[in-house]
């Protein structure tokens, strides 16, 4: 017989037993399992990054630009096609391959030349759209809340992607991560270890496009003094992830350690020399320049505006960040400023200005100034909003672009038809074929995209494409590339006109009389000719005929060729910026240079090769046939600053040289056979 203790807690245990809920179903299991699993940090943030990243991925497919990712002749995809080539060869960048991208600078052009390195290509473009969709959205969204957010940042992105921004993404998040890392003040370890996370990103851009590298590179510095903390343990922590980064991607991408000095000077090299080569100036567009200004203003205001209430160090920081930013977008749209470029320019000055964290009370700043760059981009663009807001075939964009690099099928016919459109633009004889097939073959001055059709075996000149060769050292590169055993043993010499009414055989006057000496004729037609190797006509050395000083845009007459066969080539010096131009340059870009011939039109001189020796005239029998021939039949000469006729400044000093070169071979027509090229 129980005890009156007993019986009372087995009254009870049968009271709660009748009253208990029913066993828990899974339903309910699985919110309670949720509800401790949503509770762990690394769950939560998971479920943060899925919140933002939804609406952001769908925000991109509606803003989404078609990217080119058929090939096709010309001088743009060549120069796409020879990135991927190189990287498909394993060419090592610096050495053998020079250009202003790096070895993962096929990234930034998805195009189809190598089946995989276009679909990362592929993959690589939506990575870095999502991003920056991501943060324009959540900038949007903590002053505007999400409907407005969203709306606003349909606008937004679908403007900035229209406006040729495949390029220039980069520099976008280049302004948009740093501002972010200011603006969270992070502190201690989390601090460092974010300035490491943007010293890796930096060790990327490096190898995608070198000029993006230098931006990021003095955005690391800005962070290092901006972040709170300790400034040494900062920079040593992003400069050491910038290094390792930079290596260990190097070594993934097959390239040689020795080559990477090489890569870094070379890049310099032609960074140095774009801006005197490939600068221009459109009087059509001045009123871009006064709208570059304003947004920098703007900018700058903003910045401090909405850092007011920060430390000292963190507010000149997004100062510094901002200024850079511009400074970045602005050398990319306003040295070439044509409509590509400007384009470039307001498209990344309306997303990056997306970098700053407006409160609430000043929602109004912020959606007047987004409205006024969005109306200045689609003034550059010269369309209503209704071209670029297209939501729908941007959708349909983004799926063919995402079958062409996902469904193998769909790729094969990309590719094809872009060997076909190569080929019937630019069409090579069988006659021709015979003479390249089986042997190693160079373009000039930059149909690269027709060796690509053909399934030549390339051999590229190191500057991929001749009007690149800014300076002496790249053309010293190309004409010693010419002299060695490895020289290809087939050239392409082709009709492409030069760009920016320049005189093609000027950009390389030492590798012009590198190929005039080494190469001879095997084959013309009207759009090409065959250029086979032959052993070394110019074994004799130059000699100075005579120096002249002259003004600017003075005529001084050339030496005509002496009997037999001779070539006559000039140095000129005397055209480089200085003084206050020199200055000028170091921030925006030195006054073009024009040279004149016969009192005939004035062409674009590159001042970077003026004194490498330019081919003026040669005996019958030296030179190549028209319309191939290298040498100008030049019999006065004259250089100008500008396009008015004289300009007062240093005079510029001729010196004019006469060489012995053997006569050409007649080898017009020969059969693979016969000997030439080896």
């Amino acid at each position: 017989m129980a005890t009156p203790e007993i019986q009372r807690h087995r009254d009870e245990d049968h009271v709660t037993a009748a009253t208990a809920s029913p066993r828990p179903g899974y339903a309910t299991a699985y919110r309670r399992w949720f509800g401790v699993a949503a509770s762990q940090p690394a769950v939560r943030a998971f479920g943060r990054a899925i919140w933002w990243l939804a609406p952001a991925a769908v925000l991109t497919v509606l803003g989404w630009n078609a990217l080119a990712m058929q090939p096709g002749p010309g001088l743009g995809p060549s120069w796409a096609a020879g990135l991927q080539m190189a990287v498909d060869q394993h060419l090592n960048f610096g050495t053998q391959a020079i250009w202003t991208y790096g070895p993962l600078g096929f990234l930034t052009v998805p195009g189809f030349w190598e089946p995989t390195l276009g679909e990362l290509g592929f993959l690589y473009a939506v990575l870095l759209r999502l991003c920056i969709t991501v943060a324009v959205y959540r900038r949007l969204r903590q002053t505007l809340g999400r409907i407005a957010a969203f709306l606003v940042c349909l606008v937004a992105v679908s403007v900035g992607f229209a406006m040729g921004m495949a390029g220039a993404c980069e520099l976008v998040l280049l302004g948009l991560v740093p501002a972010w890392i200011l603006e969270i003040r992070p502190a201690g370890h989390r601090a460092t270890v974010l300035a490491a996370a943007f010293g890796a990103f930096a060790g990327v851009e490096m190898l995608v496009k070198v000029s993006v590298g230098f931006t990021a590179v003095v955005m690391i510095a800005i962070l290092a003094v901006a972040l709170p903390g300790r400034r040494r343990d900062h920079a040593l922590a992003a400069a050491a992830a910038f290094v390792v980064t930079l290596l260990v991607l190097w070594a993934a991408a097959d390239q040689a350690f020795s080559a990477l000095p090489h890569y870094l000077l070379a890049s310099l090299q032609v960074t140095a020399g774009y801006k005197q080569a490939m600068g221009t100036t459109d009087p059509a567009l001045a009123w871009q320049y006064s709208a570059a200004l304003l947004g920098l203003a703007a900018g700058v205001w903003a910045a401090l505006r909405v850092s007011r209430d920060q430390s000292a160090r963190r507010r000149y920081g997004l100062l510094a960040v901002w200024c850079m930013f511009w400074f970045g977008t602005f050398s990319e749209g306003f040295i070439r400023h044509d409509p590509p470029h400007a384009d470039v320019f307001f498209g990344a000055l309306l997303l990056g200005s997306f970098c700053f964290r407006w409160e609430r009370r000043d929602r109004g700043v912020m959606v007047a100034a987004a409205a006024t760059l969005t109306v200045l981009a689609l003034a550059v663009q010269s369309v209503g909003i209704g071209a670029d807001l297209t939501p729908l075939p941007n959708l349909r964009a983004f799926v063919s672009n995402a079958a062409g690099a996902l469904k193998p099928s769909r790729e094969s016919a990309i590719e094809q038809a872009g060997r076909l459109s190569i080929e019937a633009n630019e069409p090579i004889e069988s006659s021709s074929l015979a003479l390249l097939k089986g042997r190693t073959v160079a373009a000039y001055p930059y149909e690269i995209a027709q060796i690509w059709a053909y399934g030549l075996k390339w051999d590229p000149f190191p500057v991929l494409q001749s009007y690149s060769a800014y300076t002496t050292a790249l053309d010293s590169d190309d004409a010693t590339f010419l002299t060695q055993r490895q020289a290809p043993q087939r050239i392409i010499l082709g009709t492409q006109p030069a760009i920016d009414n320049r005189i093609g055989s000027f950009d390389e006057g030492l590798m012009m009389r590198a190929m005039l000496c080494r190469y001879t004729v095997l084959q013309v037609t009207a759009t090409y000719a065959v250029l086979g190797r032959i052993a070394n006509r110019c074994t004799a050395p130059a000699r100075l005929v005579k120096s002249v000083r002259a003004d600017w845009g003075v005529q001084v007459p050339v030496p005509a060729p002496p009997r037999g066969h001779w070539i006559v080539y000039v140095r000129i010096n005397g055209t480089a910026a200085a003084g206050l131009e020199r200055l000028v340059s170091l921030f925006y870009k030195p006054p073009e240079r024009f040279i004149q011939l016969n009192s005939g039109f004035l062409n674009r001189l590159v001042t970077g090769t003026a004194d490498d020796g330019l081919l003026l005239d040669a005996s019958a029998g030296v030179d190549y046939p028209a319309p191939f021939n290298l040498a100008q039949a030049a019999k006065r000469i004259a250089v100008q600053q500008s396009l008015s006729p004289v300009i007062a400044g240093p005079e510029i000093t001729y010196s004019f040289y006469e060489q012995p070169v053997a006569a050409l071979p007649r080898a017009a027509g020969r059969s693979t056979s016969d000997g030439f090229g080896g």
